[in-house]
């Protein structure tokens, strides 16, 4: 499991995903779970779930995700 680290914010994690992503992937909800397990849906917004900050494009880099 891959946690998405708020480096540029709150610096908690924002939510889960199965594989590391890619800089080629889509910035997508669906792939991805919230810290509870739960599916996050594409039509979710993409949030920080420690802090509820929107996350900007800029804070998804691959570099920001550490595994668990």
């Amino acid at each position: 499991m891959w946690v998405l680290m708020h480096v540029k914010g709150c610096g908690k994690a924002c939510f889960k995903r199965l594989t590391k992503p890619k800089t080629t992937d889509p910035v997508v909800g669906e792939p991805c779970r919230n810290l509870d397990g739960s599916q996050i849906l594409a039509t979710d917004p993409i949030i920080c779930q420690s802090c509820g900050k929107t996350l900007g494009i800029y804070e998804l880099h691959p570099d920001y995700w550490r595994e668990e």
